[in-house]
């Protein structure tokens, strides 16, 4: 009888200090949870402020378009181009399509095209991006072009394509043909 009786009382023990145990565990949760959603919300409300600066510039079928940004940097849009960049810090731009930059010496200046992204610190380049091609010609000056898990610098009259096999590297004399546009 005291064996049986010491086995039923031991299990209403153990289940009170376990349902102790499961309510601070929840409020901890509640508490973290409360302040993850505090965070997501504050930063979700600054993106979409930060969002105001962002212009965008397209050229349409048949058509190119000149930009200017703030540091002095001069952009060509070929036909059927678009080029987003925040207007606050206009030396990174997102690039669909083809464009010819004159790029201002000062800070590091990127163009991010969802085939790569280009590095340059002042130079003159053509970077052409569409669909699944991609490459850089570098008109003057010095430029890194990368992808996922490669990258290339090149110098005046050389390209960079993005092959089955990688980025390959060329040089060529007729490197301004590849701004004839």
């Amino acid at each position: 009888w005291n064996k049986l009786k010491s086995q039923i009382s031991s299990p209403d023990y153990t289940k009170i200090i376990r349902l102790k145990n499961i309510w601070r565990v929840a409020a901890s949760v509640a508490i973290i949870v409360s302040l993850s959603l505090v965070g997501y919300i504050a930063m979700n409300f600054n993106s979409k402020t930060n969002l105001e600066t962002w212009v965008q510039v397209d050229a349409p079928k048949g058509e190119k378009s000149k930009v200017t940004l703030a540091d002095g940097t001069t952009v060509w849009l070929n036909s059927e181009s678009q080029l987003k960049y925040d207007a606050n810090k206009n030396r990174k731009v997102f690039l669909d399509g083809e464009a010819y930059f004159d790029v201002k010496k000062g800070d590091e200046f990127i163009i991010k095209t969802k085939n790569g992204t280009v590095e340059i610190l002042g130079t003159q380049l053509n970077v052409f991006s569409r669909n699944n091609s991609f490459w850089v010609s570098c008109i003057s000056g010095k430029v890194r072009v990368s992808t996922v898990n490669q990258q290339q610098i090149i110098t005046p009259g050389e390209w960079v394509e993005l092959k089955d096999n990688g980025l390959i590297k060329s040089n060529s004399e007729t490197i301004t043909n590849t701004i004839s546009w």
